[in-house]
């Protein structure tokens, strides 16, 4: 434990400072040492002063050891050197001046030293007057030896420990001076940090009351405004509201609060995209195989086809388009046909309605001597000649499909010098000839798609990235938080 006094350790006798004599009291507060050093008209200046010592106080750094020479001049502590009664007169000289102006204008251990010093020659003198002979002959005979009783008895009580903190009217006097006022001024604490403000102004006396707004500007636990203006005074006790900042929204990341602590903290979050990319080719193949190329996709299938082939005749029936049949020509008309020879018998000019009809008028000839023809004509033409035989075949088709007309075997319509055995249609009927194909084989088209490898993951970005065949695309969530506060 260190005396309150002189900063010296306390050694020896419990409460009690060895080196400057003063008896220290448990409880007793640092601060009294600061008052004691003040003069008494100091103690009667504003409650502002008053603050800015107590302030200065505060900040004295007590954990340091007070210079011994310091110490010496704070306290009036005897000189163990011999003490000369010369020496207390002048102090008794001295004390005797303390009165008026001079004794509120020293310091408090100035004035107690001085009272001290007044005691203790008092002390001397009760001590000497026993020894003192009531004539003055033996007071002038032994005047060195009385001097010297006196100077040892004086040296034994300045030897004492002097106490400083001595109940005097001085002391009852600074006690009833230093009551604190009811009201005080108050200060100003905008940009302080909220527990040196606080501090503040509990030490004025207030009591102090915080409420939180988040800020842009204003630091994490500054003060952004008081409710009662700097300078106002109030009564010691009043409430005052400070409201203080508790920061703005953090820097955006990917971190998190754990869960326990989430109650406490406003909380955005964002969904941020970033994505790679590759470039695609595509290889061809072609075979007349589908399973050659199993890991590719078969994307056409080409035909390969025989030339057209022409039918020889004329159908009343179109058939339907197709890659393997059209129609090669269509005419309107009359259609006339029949089998006509085709020897060099000049004589022989009939037509009939078959081969085989052919054959029977015509015992000299085979079938292969007959051929069957026929003609498209608008030409309505009248039958030249007729000859009736019964008809074994009725209901036979002729090559072009047309039906035998029935009991009629030998007919003619001269066409352009020509002879026909059958007619049909009229002048408006259309006849259609086609022409036919055959696929011949298949040839398969095959493609596959070729990939680079992936470029390098682009940077983080808030636009939204679609993915495919050729953009990768990765997303993550990031946050930020602020403290909540209890004013919006």
């Amino acid at each position: 434990m260190k005396c309150p006094n002189c900063g010296e350790n306390l050694k020896g006798k419990p409460n009690f400072c060895g080196f400057c004599g003063s008896e220290v009291r448990v409880g007793d507060k640092q601060t009294e040492t600061s008052i004691l050093k003040k003069p008494i008209s100091e103690l009667f200046k504003s409650g502002s002063s008053s603050v800015t010592d107590e302030k200065q106080f505060e900040e004295k750094d007590f954990t340091k050891p007070i210079k011994r020479k310091e110490t010496m001049e704070q306290v009036s502590v005897p000189k163990n050197d011999e003490i000369k009664v010369q020496d207390y007169k002048e102090q008794e000289a001295k004390q005797a001046k303390l009165s008026g102006d001079d004794f509120f204008n020293k310091p408090i251990d100035e004035i107690r030293s001085a009272q001290q010093q007044t005691t203790q020659q008092q002390t001397a003198q009760q001590i000497a007057q026993p020894m003192q002979p009531d004539s003055k002959s033996a007071k002038s005979s032994q005047p060195a030896v009385e001097k010297e009783v006196q100077a040892q008895k004086v040296e034994s009580e300045a030897s004492k420990p002097i106490n400083p903190i001595i109940h005097t009217l001085s002391d009852d006097f600074l006690e009833e001076e230093a009551v604190k006022p009811n009201t005080v001024k108050v200060i100003d604490t905008v940009g302080q940090n909220k527990i040196t403000a606080k501090s503040m102004l509990e030490y004025l006396g207030l009591v102090v009351e915080i409420q939180t707004k988040n800020s842009e500007t204003i630091p994490y636990g500054d003060v952004i405004s008081q409710d009662k203006e700097p300078g106002t005074k109030v009564a010691v006790g009043s409430t005052i509201t400070l409201v203080t900042s508790v920061g703005t929204w953090t820097d955006w990341s990917t971190e998190t609060i754990p869960e326990d602590k989430l109650h406490k903290f406003d909380v955005e979050e964002k969904i941020q995209y970033r994505s790679r990319t590759r470039q695609q080719t595509i290889d061809y193949k072609e075979s007349s195989s589908k399973d050659e190329y199993p890991d590719y996709e078969i994307y056409e299938v080409k035909n390969v086809y025989s030339d057209w082939v022409e039918e020889d005749y004329y159908l009343s029936e179109m058939k339907e388009n197709s890659d393997l049949c059209e129609v090669a020509s269509k005419k309107v008309g009359f259609k006339y046909c029949g089998w006509n020879y085709k020897g060099s018998d000049e004589d022989i000019i009939e037509s009939f309605g078959t081969a085989r009809l052919a054959v029977t008028f015509n015992p000299g000839t085979t079938v292969d001597d007959w051929e069957y023809r026929e003609i498209i004509s608008k030409n309505d033409s009248d039958v030249s000649y007729t000859k009736w035989h019964r008809a074994d075949d009725n209901g036979t088709l002729t090559p072009a499909n047309d039906i035998v007309i029935a009991n009629i075997s030998i007919a003619g319509y001269d066409v352009g010098g020509v002879y026909y055995a059958l007619k049909y249609g009229t002048k408006d009927s259309e006849w259609y000839k086609h022409r036919t194909r055959e696929i011949v084989e298949h040839v398969y088209s095959f493609r596959k798609n070729v990939y680079t490898e992936w470029s390098e993951w682009g940077e983080w970005g808030f636009n939204k990235i679609e993915e495919d065949d050729l953009t990768d695309v990765e997303t993550q969530k990031i946050y930020r938080y602020r403290r909540k506060a209890s004013i919006k």
